[in-house]
């Protein structure tokens, strides 16, 4: 037998918006890095490169968003089927239809 700890998914949740948070920073970092005092050719391939790292983090912040609010929907899901389950037992042993 299987048990859904809400809290578990709850705090899960939490930590996976933690981790986009931070991502998210990172991404702004990313974003305000100088690339002034490089030579022409570099300044071109380290914005290059800042863009393409940019595009990948902003892929992972996403992902890390979408991961935390599936979390905390099944939290939700699980919490409204566990207190109907409830409900309908308490019903049951005091045997109001």
């Amino acid at each position: 037998m299987y048990e859904v700890s809400f809290a578990a998914l709850r705090n899960s949740g939490w930590d996976w918006s933690d981790q986009r948070a931070r991502v998210r920073s990172a991404n702004v970092r990313l974003a305000e890095a100088p690339v002034n005092g490089f030579g022409a050719a570099v300044r071109v391939n380290a914005s290059a490169w800042l863009a393409s790292w940019s595009e990948t983090v902003e892929k992972l912040a996403t992902s890390a968003e979408l991961i935390e609010q599936q979390l905390q929907d099944a939290a939700d899901e699980y919490g409204t089927a566990d207190a109907a389950a409830e409900e309908r037992f308490e019903q049951w042993l005091w045997g109001t239809p």
